[in-house]
């Protein structure tokens, strides 16, 4: 949903280049110096548009950064969206942690990630220090060589949404900032799902789906499912999937009973463990997404109307057949977007309308440096609270 050119004051906006089908790049505001007025129009432009990349923000302050979630939010609790629940020492993605990223002195909440070596004095940090990004090998089953790697083949290490889906709710919105980006040619990203599936993108870059466009591309029969169910989550799910290996798309896992057992994990209350619905609503533009974490789903709750019976679907292979024969067919190039991002960008996306993945590059294109922020939310996506200032169109999703 294009937003109106009446409300768009200071900022300029253009589409993102073909062959993308959502998102736009932005210009004209300084976030350092930002008026509540341009904080507005911005935070509009995010909730139609989904994904936003606004230029020249080279001298952004990190404090202005970690201001912007809590104004994204303000009755959020303030603690990070999802990163101690996926990549803590216990979990799929931590094993093998043993030192802890840097925390910038006036930012706190923001969370350095990238590939690299970097020397003392960013952001007031005191110490060289040295990031490793989230990588397919170790993940997927079936992983690329390094060889492959260097030569610029690569994968989606996952396509996720920026929340634990245990204890708290999703961010509602998420900020990348590049201070550092990889160079050199495209890498070949590709799907190894059995496809032959390829795409192109510079190195570096977040690539993205829109769950609107997605939920739009559903039959009649599984928009009538997908309205009416609930979707299941693991206690603790990142520690729960420890042990059982990704498809080469990042989309969807392997069953082969290699998750932890329940009763083994260190984390996993029942208490907190979330039964949602599958369908989410934009309180702005009232649009539905689909948006369900399908590599941690761990039960449907199936109805096909809102009178019929439940029934509960708990053997994990059907789950994951379902949901995947619901998202695979539309992860496909021309859905897939990689936001163009350069270095003193800041992205900015809707959490809770997309879904996105890192994509590795080649160690020889050069170090990333990004500074990344998603904020726990508020209030439940799927039943949102207005958005003071914006309109509120929940009703037009009914």
């Amino acid at each position: 949903m294009p937003i109106p050119t009446s409300t768009i004051h200071s900022l300029k906006v253009t589409p993102f280049p073909a062959p993308a089908k959502f998102g736009v790049i932005a210009e004209g505001i300084d976030l350092n110096t930002i008026t509540e007025e341009q904080f507005k129009e911005l935070e509009l432009l995010i909730y139609t548009e989904r994904v936003v990349v606004l230029k020249g923000q080279k001298d952004l302050w990190p404090k202005t950064q970690q201001a912007l979630g809590i104004r994204f939010d303000p009755k959020t609790p303030a603690e990070l969206g999802h990163m101690e629940d996926v990549r803590a020492v216990t979990t799929i993605f931590g094993k093998g942690t043993t030192t802890k990223k840097p925390t910038m002195p006036e930012a706190w909440l923001v969370n350095l990630n990238g590939s690299g070596e970097f020397p003392a004095g960013y952001q007031g940090i005191d110490h060289p220090f040295t990031l490793k990004g989230l990588g397919h090998v170790g993940f997927h089953r079936d992983c690329l060589s390094d060889e492959d790697l260097e030569k610029g083949e690569t994968r989606f290490q996952r396509w996720h949404i920026d929340a634990p889906f245990f204890k708290n709710w999703p961010a509602r919105v998420t900020q990348i900032y590049a201070h550092k980006m990889p160079q050199g040619e495209p890498v070949n990203v590709r799907w190894d799902d059995g496809s032959n599936l390829v795409t192109k993108s510079a190195p570096g870059r977040t690539a993205f789906f829109d769950c609107v466009a997605l939920y739009k591309s559903l039959t009649p029969e599984q928009k009538a499912w997908v309205d009416n169910s609930l979707v299941e989550y693991a206690p603790s799910p990142y520690q729960w999937l420890t042990g059982a290996k990704a498809m080469g798309n990042g989309l969807a896992m392997f069953t082969e009973g290699k998750e932890h057992g329940l009763e083994g994990l260190s984390d996993a209350d029942p208490r907190f463990a979330q039964t949602i619905p599958m369908v989410w609503l934009n309180p702005v533009t009232g649009e539905k997404a689909l948006q369900v974490h399908a590599i941690i789903a761990y039960k449907i709750h199936y109805k096909d109307s809102p009178t019929a019976e439940v029934k509960v679907i708990d053997d994990l292979l059907t789950v994951r057949t379902m949901l995947d024969d619901l998202q695979r067919p539309f992860v496909t190039p021309e859905n897939v977007m990689f936001a163009p991002t350069e270095e003193g960008d800041m992205l900015f996306f809707y959490n809770r309308g997309v879904r996105h993945s890192a994509v590795e590059f080649p160690a020889s294109r050069g170090p990333r440096l990004l500074q990344q922020l998603q904020l726990v939310g508020s209030d439940a996506p799927f039943a949102p609270a207005p958005i003071e200032g914006l309109p509120y169109a929940l009703a037009a999703a009914a």
